[in-house]
């Protein structure tokens, strides 16, 4: 299926976007988390605010500010529990306990995971990922990858003023031994809200974000030590304490394959559930349509002109976006 036509199935004939006799293998279900294992892990403190004000006053980036920003974005935030009927109780079923964060996901199944580019002190300047599940982090790779991440985005952007870069990626897995094809749809729209969720929570802690969605896909996914065949990122987001400003100049020149000669290629054990995992072949040739791999190719969008109509009727004014207490 071409991918023209692939994403026309999603959006209009959705019932073709996955065989009709599909059937979900909850026996083969992964976990909504990835987890790491043997890494120097890095737990952030408990003491959580549990409500975040309406007021803009800068927040001091530092370790505590960083790990409130990425629990409010994607923490595990509230415990949920189904009783079955007694009939399965006594056949010797058992409750489940579904774990739920502030951003919503199709069938709370979270196939996001965020990794950071911590530059802020305290800890070691690296890569990490974040363990939603133990409120850590997990380092990847330690050291100053100041230039490679700018080159990676295409020189578009001063980074030194940034105390962090965030990376949402897509665990193509987690939703699609449930949903087949039609999990492609569904990642976007997850990516999105947790998207939405970690700018307002910036915005409520006195950051500026940046949200990234052209770079050189290969060379972040090399950067992270990601599995291409089992998970890619979908945005870079640079954060900063004051507003980052993009570069309209000339992008540079760097192709993918050149970057990612210049480091190391990693790879770490982790666990993401049980079974094996399944065969996905359409999700990995759209990812792959996806993929930029010269900065020469970025885009710099310009806004449609509006018709005079429209000019003359200002829009309201947003409505303020207030995240739940706990």
């Amino acid at each position: 299926m071409r991918p023209e036509e692939f994403i026309r199935c999603l959006h209009f004939e959705t019932e073709r976007a996955r065989p009709a006799n599909w059937e979900t293998d909850w026996d083969n279900a992964p976990l909504p988390y990835k987890l790491y294992r043997r890494l120097p892990m890095f737990p952030f403190t408990s003491g959580i605010p549990l409500k975040l004000g309406e007021t803009e006053a800068l927040m001091k980036p530092d370790l505590a500010a960083v790990g409130h920003l990425l629990w409010y974005a994607y923490g595990l935030a509230r415990v949920s529990q189904s009783v079955p009927e007694a009939e399965v109780l006594r056949a010797g079923g058992a409750p489940a306990h579904l774990f739920r964060r502030f951003a919503a996901s199709g069938g709370g199944l979270y196939p996001n995971e965020l990794y950071i580019y911590l530059r802020t002190g305290g800890w070691p300047r690296g890569i990490y990922h974040y363990d939603a599940a133990h409120h850590r982090l997990a380092l990847l790779r330690e050291g100053d990858f100041d230039g490679y991440a700018g080159r990676a985005l295409g020189g578009r952007f001063d980074l030194t003023g940034c105390f962090g870069i965030v990376f949402a990626s897509v665990m193509f897995r987690k939703n699609f031994y449930k949903y087949h094809n039609f999990s492609y749809r569904l990642q976007g729209l997850d990516t999105g809200l947790l998207i939405g969720q970690l700018l307002e929570t910036a915005r409520r802690l006195g950051y500026s974000a940046k949200v990234c969605f052209q770079f050189l896909d290969r060379a972040v996914n090399h950067l992270l030590g990601l599995a291409e065949r089992e998970e890619s990122v979908y945005a870079v987001i640079p954060l900063s304490e004051k507003p980052l400003p993009l570069s309209l100049g000339g992008v540079d020149a760097t192709a993918a394959v050149e970057l990612c000669r210049e480091l190391p290629a990693v790879s770490h054990d982790y666990a993401v559930g049980p079974g094996r995992s399944p065969e996905y072949p359409v999700l990995l040739r759209m990812n792959e349509a996806c993929m930029q791999h010269f900065a020469r190719d970025f885009r710099q969008l310009e806004a449609a002109p509006r018709p005079a109509a429209d000019r003359e009727s200002p829009a309201p004014a947003p409505l303020p976006l207030r995240l739940p207490d706990v």
